[in-house]
């Protein structure tokens, strides 16, 4: 049903750096990596996106990652730009 939650997961920021700065602004690279459940399956998931601000507050990124079945016998991976 349309709002119902379907996971949640709970992970560590494992690495950031600054990929340089453009008109004073950084752009920032970040990789994580979580542990949750998905319709109660258990997952892992690992990924790394970069981010930089915009005029009035607005965050600009892309990243990508996997996530996978804790065994390891499905997998989904992907790319994000936003």
């Amino acid at each position: 049903m349309l709002g119902d939650q379907i996971g949640e997961d709970k992970g560590k920021v494992t690495s950031q750096r600054v990929l340089g700065v453009e008109d004073g602004i950084p752009k920032m690279e970040t990789s994580f990596s979580t542990i949750g459940k998905y319709k109660g399956v258990e997952t892992t998931e690992i990924g790394t996106y970069w981010a930089s601000s915009r005029p009035g507050g607005v965050m600009h990124g892309e990243g990508q990652g996997v996530i996978m079945t804790k065994d390891g016998q499905d997998m989904a991976h992907g790319l994000v730009k936003e």
